[in-house]
């Protein structure tokens, strides 16, 4: 549901994707956003792998214990260093919850495995927590759009879930202001970073990135916040399959009191898919066949 505070919007969704719709099996991503304050809120997303039997039970249980954790524990006067360990000792009550209910099942653990990314924003200041191949975006102060976690996966592109421990989660706290975060399950994610492009600054899809977290480009004002989410949604659920065949989860925060700069228009501008595609195939020709790239050359 799309909710409003006096600093923070927020909206989010978990929608089933074609492979799931395909067999009538059970979403395995989730979400949960909860508002604390007026200028706080935490919000968290989580894929259940694909493989795992009952992994639409771990990601539920990650985002709702490890939110509630964070609600329950947080405290105004905290310093960066404590908000952070509150998040630790989120993630650490999360995979706990996930082992005790398991347990109980007379489930493996293991088929409870899932990803999880938590934030809490406050008052323009991103704290984070992360596990697996779903990621953070945040729209800085400075006008940019830029990831804040990288993809946890092996060179095979196996994920390293919640229960790998902590050894392998990430935390920490973004320097700059920010506008705006997303956290996206890996189906999104990869929409906002395709491969042809990773390596082409700004490397992001910036018009997808501003249509789901500028504040300003969302005209939530104007349309209002059911129509504005609404939108989202459609669009969402109507990407095409050959685009996102997995399940797709986003959860959007916005500080109403966070301006981001405006860049110059290019940057916004959509990108030349059909030149960036041929000379993404150009470059794997060129690796594949190096001795007709230099008999080219040659002549």
């Amino acid at each position: 549901s799309f909710r409003k505070a006096r600093m923070i919007y927020a909206y989010g969704f978990s929608i089933p994707g074609f492979y799931h719709l395909s067999d009538n099996s059970v979403c395995q991503d989730a979400h949960c956003i909860r508002e604390i304050k007026p200028d706080l809120a935490v919000a968290a997303v989580a894929d259940g792998l694909g493989s795992c039997e009952h992994s639409e039970i771990g990601s539920s249980l990650a985002v709702n214990i490890s939110t509630e954790f964070c609600e329950t524990n947080y405290r105004e006067e905290m310093s960066d260093d404590e908000i952070l360990g509150v998040i630790k000792d989120a993630f650490e009550a999360a995979y706990e919850s996930c082992k005790q209910s398991a347990a109980e099942k007379d489930f493996p653990i293991e088929s409870y495995d899932t990803t999880l990314d938590l934030v809490i924003y406050r008052a323009g200041q991103i704290y984070y927590g992360h596990s697996g191949d779903s990621g953070l975006i945040a729209l800085t102060a400075d006008g940019l759009f830029q990831p804040i976690t990288e993809q946890q996966r092996d060179e095979m592109g196996y994920v390293f879930p919640l229960s790998f421990g902590k050894d392998y989660w990430k935390f920490g706290k973004v320097e700059k202001p920010v506008a705006s975060v997303m956290l996206m399950t890996d189906g999104m994610l990869d929409t906002l970073f395709p491969f042809d492009i990773r390596e082409r600054p700004p490397y992001i899809h910036v018009a997808l990135a501003r249509f789901f977290m500028d504040l300003s480009a969302l005209k939530i004002t104007v349309e209002g916040e059911s129509q504005t989410q609404n939108r989202i949604y459609e669009f969402v659920a109507n990407i095409d399959k050959d685009i996102v065949y997995d399940d797709k989860t986003v959860a959007v925060l916005l500080d109403s009191e966070v301006v981001a700069v405006p860049q110059p228009d290019e940057y916004y501008k959509e990108p030349d898919w059909a030149r960036i595609k041929e000379e993404y195939h150009e470059k794997l020709r060129r690796i594949a066949y190096p001795h007709k790239s230099e008999e080219v050359e040659k002549t």
